[in-house]
């Protein structure tokens, strides 16, 4: 009966095999772990077993993941993206990939910067270390030339700045 669930549901376990192997993937291990992520990629769009938002939304926490190697994972995504053989479906994951975690990223330094200036140090939690990596992984994006100025623009460095003004009147009041 597991076949058959597993089947019927296999966008999820395609979801996180990719997950998986893009955690896994290092300057050691690139050259045997890309064509491995490249072909799951890929199939998922040509067995038409996931839609491009589905595969963004299992595959997206892998920004968060404490131990995801952010910088690989950047050049992997570019390198995918960038193939001249690459279907669209797949370039366009990757856009919305890239779109996502900016977005996510973006809402949580937004949310979370004025109090987190303001903090003493205390010993750094999980969630802390996940939003370091997160924020590096974004650098690495924009490093890579896979988020656009104005999407940069827009979801980071204007919340940013709104977020400081904030913080500036509210150390006056």
């Amino acid at each position: 009966m597991s076949g058959i669930t597993d089947y019927h549901h296999r966008e999820v376990v395609i979801g996180a095999k990719i997950r998986s192997l893009l955690s896994s993937i290092g300057p050691s291990t690139y050259d045997k772990i890309s064509p491995k992520i490249e072909y799951w990629i890929e199939y998922a769009f040509t067995d038409q077993s996931v839609t491009t938002e589905d595969l963004v939304e299992q595959v997206s926490s892998v920004a968060w993941d404490h131990n995801s190697p952010g910088e690989v994972i950047a050049q992997f995504l570019k390198e995918f993206r960038d193939a001249p053989h690459r279907s669209e479906q797949a370039r366009s994951f990757v856009n919305e990939l890239c779109s996502r975690v900016l977005r996510w990223f973006a809402a949580a330094s937004a949310e979370d910067i004025p109090f987190r200036a303001l903090a003493p140090p205390v010993v750094e939690t999980r969630e802390a270390i996940s939003f370091r990596k997160a924020a590096s992984f974004v650098g690495h994006l924009i490093k890579y030339g896979m988020l656009g100025h104005e999407l940069v623009r827009r979801h980071l460095v204007k919340p940013l700045i709104t977020g400081n003004q904030s913080l500036c009147r509210w150390k006056q009041g």
